[in-house]
């Protein structure tokens, strides 16, 4: 996963609206979120899936956990679990929807363990790939969804 992250962080520029992504010079948190789990499933998304993870439409704020779901990379979770990779999708407000992100997110194998982390395009992206203490620190007390991804 972590490689498959600096493919499609790394160089890049943060632009909420419109980036270039297909250069390869821009990118938003819902692009690199899709395109780090193509990458990393070896898979490509048709441009429907491609769709939900941009959420398109604002009747549906969860989309990208939909698309991880019937992509069949993995399954909605109502919680982390220990040693796994998550998507999640975050939101100030649903209604009406404000301020949206989606990240990546790993909780380590052990609650003894270090090493939570938030994967991540964002204006700034010295905090692409940030170390966090918890969960809780990763979704800051926004509403969220999260999907656990299959493990490969």
């Amino acid at each position: 996963m972590i490689a498959a992250a600096h493919r499609h962080l790394d160089g890049r520029d943060y632009r909420l609206v419109d980036p270039d992504y297909k250069s390869g010079k821009e990118t938003n948190c819902s692009i690199a979120t899709w395109q780090i789990c193509e990458d990393y499933f070896g898979l490509e998304l048709t441009a429907e899936e491609q769709r939900d993870w941009m959420i398109v439409d604002p009747a549906r704020p969860w989309s990208p956990i939909d698309a991880v779901v019937s992509a069949g990379i993995g399954a909605e979770v109502d919680g982390p679990i220990p040693g796994r990779y998550h998507l999640v999708q975050t939101w100030r407000s649903v209604s009406p929807l404000n301020r949206g992100h989606s990240k990546i997110y790993f909780e380590p194998p052990s609650p003894m363990v270090d090493g939570c982390l938030v994967i991540q395009a964002t204006y700034d992206m010295g905090k692409a790939f940030l170390s966090v203490e918890s969960f809780a620190e990763a979704v800051d007390g926004l509403q969220f969804r999260l999907a656990v991804l299959n493990e490969r």
